[in-house]
C-alpha cells in the first residue's frame, strides 16, 4: 500500500491510523478480499482525519473519514460524525451535491474510532483555486453557496439542538445546553492536555442578559482552546463573568460538522 499520512508531533489532537488500520477498515466495509493500493490523507480539516482511497477492482476512488478517538474528544463536540450521519436525511434538498455514504462505523471494534467511507466527489477546494479566478467571477461562486445555504435553513425539524440528541423545545434551551458543555470543557483539562482557556480579553465586565436576549456576543478569543486549531469567532460573556466559545450549533435539521 502508498500510505501517505500527514505527519504530526505526538501532542497534536488529529492523530492518524495505520496502514494496517485503513486497510482493516475497507476489509470491513467492502468484504475481506478488498485490497488497499493507496490512502492519501488529506489535510484541510481540524476535526477528523480524512483519506482519499484507492482500492484494487475500483475505478473511482472513496474517501475515509476518522473521528479522534472518544477520550480525546470535548464534551461540548462528543460523537460529531454520528450526528453528522443522523443529518443525512434532513439534508435531501441538497442531497445531488453530497458525497453518498458508503458504510459507518460506530462499534469501535475495527479501529477503536468512528468512521465513516462515502464517495468521491470531482473539484478542488475553493480554498485553494479560487484566487486562480478573476475576482469578476467570484459573486457567482458566493451566489452559489448562498443559493445552497437557504435550501439547507428551508428545513425545519420538530427540535433545536443536535440532530442525534438530545433535542430542546426552544433555540434558547438549545444554546444555553451547548454553553454549559463548553464552559465544562474551558473550566477543565483539554484532552490533549493543555488547559482549555480563553485568552485576555478587553473587556471584563459581566453581561446581563436582557429580556430580549439570551447572550450577547462579545469579543473574539485570542487562544485557542486546542493546540494547533484557529481561535473561535466569538466569546461569551456569562452572567458570572465566565466566557466561552461560541456554540457549534444549527437548527435541528440543519446541524453538521467539520
Amino acid at each position: 500500500m502508498d500510505f501517505r499520512p500527514i505527519e504530526r508531533g505526538a501532542q497534536a489532537f488529529q492523530q492518524s491510523v495505520t496502514a494496517d488500520g485503513i486497510q482493516a477498515v475497507c476489509r470491513r466495509a467492502f468484504g475481506p478480499d478488498a485490497s488497499v493500493v493507496s490512502a492519501v490523507e488529506l489535510g484541510s480539516g481540524m476535526y477528523n482525519n480524512v483519506y482519499q482511497v484507492r482500492l484494487a477492482g475500483r475505478d473511482r476512488p472513496v474517501v475515509l473519514r476518522v473521528a479522534p478517538e472518544e477520550r480525546r474528544q470535548f464534551r461540548s463536540e462528543r460523537h460529531l460524525m454520528r450526528n453528522e450521519f443522523a443529518c443525512q436525511p434532513w439534508l435531501a434538498p441538497i442531497a445531488h451535491l453530497m458525497p453518498k455514504v458508503i458504510a459507518a462505523d460506530w462499534t469501535g471494534l475495527v479501529i477503536g474510532r468512528d468512521w465513516m467511507i462515502q464517495t468521491h466527489l470531482d473539484g478542488v477546494p475553493a480554498p485553494e483555486h479560487l484566487g486562480l479566478y478573476p475576482r469578476a467571477t467570484w459573486p457567482a461562486l458566493f451566489r452559489q453557496l448562498g443559493e445552497i445555504a437557504r435550501a439547507v435553513h428551508g428545513v425545519r425539524g420538530p427540535l433545536f439542538g443536535p440532530v442525534a440528541g438530545p433535542g430542546y423545545a426552544t433555540w434558547s434551551e438549545a444554546v444555553l445546553a451547548s454553553l454549559e458543555e463548553i464552559a465544562a470543557d474551558l473550566d477543565g483539562t483539554s484532552p490533549s492536555g493543555s488547559t482549555a482557556t480563553c485568552g485576555p480579553q478587553p473587556s471584563t465586565t459581566p453581561v446581563t442578559p436582557s429580556p430580549a436576549a439570551d447572550l450577547l456576543v462579545t469579543t473574539a478569543c485570542t487562544t485557542p482552546p486546542r493546540p494547533g486549531l484557529r481561535p473561535p469567532a466569538f466569546a461569551i460573556t456569562r452572567p458570572d463573568g465566565r466566557r466561552a466559545q461560541g456554540p457549534r450549533l444549527r437548527r435541528t435539521a440543519s446541524a453538521g460538522t467539520r
